[in-house]
């Protein structure tokens, strides 16, 4: 799930659940929008 919320800055949390463990990442940019290589 990414979720857009404003705490004291505009950012995107990222969540991830797997094996009943949810991991959670800041993004302050955003998802980049291109796959880089």
């Amino acid at each position: 799930m990414i979720h857009g919320h404003w705490a004291s800055h505009h950012h995107f949390d990222l969540r991830l659940e797997g094996d009943r463990v949810l991991q959670s990442f800041a993004t302050p940019k955003g998802i980049p929008q291109m796959r880089r290589e």
